[in-house]
């Protein structure tokens, strides 16, 4: 039988928590390293603490560095090797004009 050759597509991570810093910076280009195309990036919560319906004014804070955020991401991976995807933490006050909004600004994941 003759060499055969299967290629794959980039694969797609449907959950990535990336850190901050120095641990975002040396987790970051592993997704490139692994084969990762896609990447749905999950909330960065407050530190120390997950967030909560209280936090409804700091998820929504959160949406205005998101695009900021995927900014960094993609510094750290050869342009266009990764799709970062930011999320938004769903709770009863994230509104469907909240949800538009982060649509707008290029929150749409």
């Amino acid at each position: 039988m003759a060499d055969a050759v299967l290629e794959l597509p980039a694969a797609a991570d449907m959950h990535v928590h990336l850190r901050q810093g120095s641990l975002m910076r040396m987790v970051v280009p592993k997704l490139c390293d692994g084969g990762v195309g896609i990447a749905y990036v999950m909330v960065r919560a407050p530190p120390g603490r997950p967030f909560a319906h209280r936090d409804a004014p700091a998820m929504f804070a959160w949406k205005r560095e998101a695009v900021a955020y995927r900014a960094e991401l993609e510094k750290l991976v050869p342009p266009g090797s990764v799709t970062f995807m930011m999320t938004l933490y769903l709770c009863p006050d994230l509104t469907p004009d909240e949800i538009w909004k982060a649509k707008e600004a290029g929150i749409a994941g």
